[in-house]
């Protein structure tokens, strides 16, 4: 039997740090890009889906802005390929050779 709640569990990693123009500062900053996952599905046991967001944080003036779609799809695909790979490599270390080449196959994708 599995119980089923509703709780909104949205976690973030950043991902990688460029240099940009700000529209705020008026000036080149280094910018950091961020991921969210948001769970869409609880249960009991585990967590099925999710919705996955990228935004970028101007270090100047620390505005958070939100990505144009079309970019913000292939960014959430490349860096779930980069967590992916990130996830194989430990479990390499581990010695867990099967579930890291489902990891790896999972960053081809």
């Amino acid at each position: 039997m599995f119980v089923h709640w509703s709780d909104t569990n949205t976690n973030y990693r950043d991902m990688e740090k460029d240099e940009l123009f700000c529209d705020r500062c008026k000036t080149n900053q280094l910018h950091t890009f961020r991921l969210y996952e948001t769970k869409t599905k609880h249960y009991s046991a585990f967590s099925i889906g999710a919705d996955y967001s990228v935004s970028v944080i101007c270090h100047g003036c620390l505005l958070e802005s939100r990505i144009p779609k079309q970019e913000e799809s292939m960014l959430i695909k490349k860096y779930q390929s980069k967590i992916a790979c990130w996830e194989g490599f430990d479990l390499l270390e581990k010695g867990k050779q099967d579930k890291a080449i489902k990891q790896f196959r999972k960053a081809l994708v």
